[in-house]
């Protein structure tokens, strides 16, 4: 009964259909070569309008990217020795296209003037011979780019692939979305639920925090949604669905995820097609850059690399599918106190939500907060959670600061609230809970309140306490109830067009890596970080908290209207603004986090379910 209510509910299929147009051919092959053949120690040149050009590939030796040392000293040493090596390689290939370039314009390069020239020379000129690109010699030194090899980095992310497929898969299924799409994650994060960017995309899909928190990745001082495998999952297929509803074909579907809906479909009418080829030849706009003309071609080579794996990296021994249970506070809680109930590194690995400092916080996690764990450590937490969760928002607590009393932060509380109700002043509990001078509080932080007067006495009475305002997204409080994690589909969930915000015009994730950036990568010290390839739209950045006092309330607006209709593309306000931030930026800029390309750091170990040994794994792919 129950499987044949799933089935009726299920939305219509949207067909797999994936054209792979001849045109498109060089770029997929140069992303398949990148994910499957070259390594974090070999650094591509190649052309960045045709693809087809490669000049050589630099050998980085003891500079290889991964891994890394711990040691920041020579972090830093190796960062700069690396960038000097790449530069010095790029240079010389600056200078031999240029020196091509002006023979061909004085003596002409036929056969026989090619065969005299020198070695490095002539690989240069049977580069682009090959590529098919001799009609563009004289412009060719402008357009060089380079890019690390992501091989070992693909292989270690087809570990956690088949650590999560199943649980990833199930939103994409449910709205009746092919399997396909999941090649996404590779391109986005190399199927890494904690990468970040250095433009602040986050988690396995790349979800800035505006359009985060469009699609209910909510984030507080304790966590931040957009790194829940599950949730981050169910967003993006809520959003390629949509994107396809709107756009038609999955080639712009794809591309509005990086680049915006609105974008892509300003695109289709400057262009008059609905055919990408049409798009990537004749689109013009600042924001339309390699990284958005590249995506798809990027999705399919990720498509193609994870079709063929076990050709590719050989055969491993794969670790099982993750299993997770579901459950929910009952009433705030530290997570210090939840560790007693499991240890600390399967917490954290199975709640990869949980940001590092959450577990030596204070604060609490809010009432409603969703933890996951396999299903026979989740029958087990309920009993466990309730002695530990024993902090009620918006009620004093115990304290072991003499003289005062716990409170936790609800919505709606200000410093002077909170003052006038227990007969003290704010500049006491400003002072006392080392605070900014405006009073900035958040909802679920505790404070330390002095405790003078009868109207402390009145505020420590038990007798209707304020209710926490419930988190966005927060199902039914029921205290100890374990819910398997998303068993039945949703339906017509996309939010309307019509309500669609202004940052919708900007990238709704991270836009790849326009030069030598991997995807995002893992949370990395901000003193290793280096200048930043592209910056992201300031539209997308979360508002400025500073100029409210009151506790900080998450929007509610991640409550997803119930309309799946689109309107038509054409009805698009005109006048919204591209993003600066897609703009294409030099490709010799070194990317953000340690150079370290977007998102193939290997998670800390408390990142990743532990529970079970590695895997046997074939050695990464040598270099060829």
């Amino acid at each position: 009964m129950i499987a044949t209510l799933l089935i009726a509910a299920a939305p219509l299929l949207i067909p797999a259909d994936f054209p792979e147009p001849e045109g498109l051919e060089p770029n997929v092959r140069f992303w398949e070569r990148v994910y499957g053949e070259w390594t974090s120690g070999q650094v591509a040149y190649h052309d960045r309008e045709h693809m087809g050009v490669v000049y050589s590939v630099l050998e980085l030796g003891d500079l290889r990217l991964h891994p890394r040392p711990a040691d920041p000293a020579l972090r830093r040493s190796r960062v700069a020795a690396r960038r000097a090596l790449i530069d010095g390689r790029q240079a010389e290939i600056v200078a031999g296209l240029k020196t091509l370039s002006r023979l061909a314009e004085t003596d002409g390069l036929g056969a026989d003037e090619v065969s005299k020239l020198d070695p490095d020379l002539r690989s240069l000129y049977e580069a682009i011979e090959k590529g098919g690109a001799l009609e563009h010699l004289s412009t060719a030194a402008s357009r060089i780019r380079w890019q690390y090899g992501l091989a070992e980095q693909f292989y270690e992310g087809l570990l956690r692939y088949d650590r999560y497929r199943d649980v990833v898969l199930e939103p994409f299924i449910s709205r009746g979305l092919p399997e396909d799409l999941l090649a996404l994650a590779f391109v986005e994060s190399l199927f890494h639920p904690t990468a970040i960017s250095h433009a602040g995309a986050a988690g396995m899909f790349q979800f800035m925090p505006a359009t985060g928190r469009e699609y209910g990745l909510s984030r507080g001082p304790l966590y931040d949604l957009r790194r829940d495998p599950v949730l981050a999952a169910e967003a993006a297929a809520r959003m390629l669905r949509r994107n396809y509803q709107r756009l038609g074909n999955w080639p712009l579907a794809l591309t509005g995820y990086n680049h915006g809906p609105n974008g892509v479909a300003r695109g289709v009418r400057q262009v008059g097609s609905h055919d990408l080829m049409d798009l990537i030849e004749s689109y013009s706009s600042p924001s339309w850059g390699f990284a958005s003309r590249n995506f798809y071609a990027q999705f399919l080579a990720a498509r193609r690399t994870l079709d063929k794996r076990y050709e590719i990296f050989g055969e491993w021994v794969a670790l099982p599918p993750i299993s997770l249970a579901e459950v929910r506070l009952d009433a705030p809680a530290r997570v210090s106190a939840l560790v007693a109930c499991w240890d600390r590194e399967n917490f954290a690995a199975y709640n990869p939500a949980l940001l590092p400092g959450a577990f030596g916080s204070r604060d609490a996690l809010p009432s409603g907060f969703a933890l996951r764990a396999p299903p026979s450590i989740a029958k087990q937490l309920p009993a466990c959670i309730s002695r530990a969760a024993g902090i009620r928002a918006g009620e004093p607590v115990g304290s072991d600061i003499a003289g005062t009393h716990g409170y936790v932060v609800v919505a709606g509380d200000t410093v002077d609230g909170i003052a006038r109700r227990y007969g003290v002043s704010a500049d006491a509990i400003i002072e006392i809970n080392g605070l900014s001078p405006d009073g900035f509080i958040r909802i679920g932080q505790e404070l330390r309140v002095p405790m003078h007067g009868a109207a402390a006495k009145a505020a420590l009475e038990p007798e209707t306490p304020p209710k926490a305002a419930p988190e966005p997204g927060d199902g039914p409080r029921v205290s100890g109830t374990i819910e398997v994690v998303r068993l039945e589909p949703d339906v017509d969930e996309e939010p309307a067009a019509e309500e669609e915000p202004a940052a919708e015009d900007e990238p709704a994730v991270e836009e790849e890596p326009a030069a030598e950036e991997e995807p995002a990568a893992a949370e990395e010290p901000a003193v290793e970080d280096e200048p930043a390839v592209e910056d992201e739209p300031a539209a997308e950045e979360e508002p400025a908290a500073e100029e409210e006092p009151a506790a900080e309330e998450e929007p509610a607006a991640e409550e997803e209207p119930a309309a799946e209709e689109e309107p038509a593309a054409e009805e698009e306000p005109a006048a919204e603004e591209e993003p600066a931030a897609e703009e294409e930026p030099a490709a010799e800029e070194e990317p953000a986090v340690e150079e370290e390309p977007a998102a193939a750091e290997e998670p800390a170990a408390e990142e990743e379910p532990t529970a079970e040994e590695e895997p046997a794994r074939a050695d990464p792919p040598a270099s060829q």
